[in-house]
């Protein structure tokens, strides 16, 4: 009778681990989904932002010209005399 009992409850476990990791399983899948579809609108978005940048990169090179040569700053002088 024992056995009886410990085999039907073998059995309700591992049906209940079965249909647990069917679960897990679908919920990775539509994890996969919902990361994919964010990373394709962020690949989007990161794209128009680098048209932006350009845009701008190109009407400030237009509004302000860099100098071929540009001015170095002025070098600090050390001081050598607390040696």
């Amino acid at each position: 009778m024992q056995e009886i009992i410990l085999g039907a409850l073998s059995a309700v476990v591992v049906s209940l681990l079965g249909i647990l990791i069917q679960g897990i399983r679908a919920d990775m899948r539509a994890l996969k989904t919902e990361m994919a579809e964010g990373f394709r609108r962020l690949e989007e978005r990161i794209a128009a932002n680098g048209e932006r940048i350009a845009t701008l990169e190109g009407i400030i090179s237009v509004t302000h010209p860099r100098p071929e040569n540009p001015p170095q700053p002025p070098q600090a002088i050390e001081d050598d005399s607390s040696s």
